[in-house]
């Protein structure tokens, strides 16, 4: 299982990068992360101001630029979960759909990753299915 940080360093690494496959840990461990980002930049930065002749804005402003910098990575992470799953990345324009498409996308989501290699690449290496097939591997 993929930790936080390095969920963190392979997603914005790979900002640009839609080709692969993602697994759960690494698209569960960034997303969750920009919510709580996201969550913390809508609330004002929190409420905490040091002083109160302080703007509120210039506190929540580089949690914006945060926000905005991360788009490309929670895209590509997200087409390459799609990947991982055994599906096209178009996949991802479900969530045009109004509610639904939320709802179906993370109903996919919670699935396991496929596993086998795909059409879309190998097993990401931080999935359980990756150390199974290399404990087989090596017993031959």
């Amino acid at each position: 299982m993929m930790t936080l940080s390095d969920s963190i360093k392979i997603c914005y690494k790979k900002s640009f990068d839609p080709h692969g496959r993602a697994s759960p840990s690494e698209f569960w461990w960034f997303q969750s992360t920009f919510f709580l980002v996201f969550l913390f930049a809508l609330t004002d930065g929190g409420g905490y101001t040091l002083r109160d002749n302080i703007d509120k804005d210039l506190i929540v402003l580089p949690y914006f630029i945060l926000i905005v910098i991360s788009i490309p990575a929670l895209l590509c992470v997200a087409i390459r979960r799609w990947h991982d799953l055994g599906y096209s990345g178009w996949m991802l324009l479900l969530n045009l759909l109004p509610y639904l498409g939320t709802v179906i996308t993370f109903f996919y989501f919670m699935q396991d990753s496929e596993k086998e290699t795909n059409l879309y690449g190998d097993i990401p290496s931080d999935s359980p299915d990756y150390v199974k097939q290399l404990d087989k591997l090596n017993k031959t």
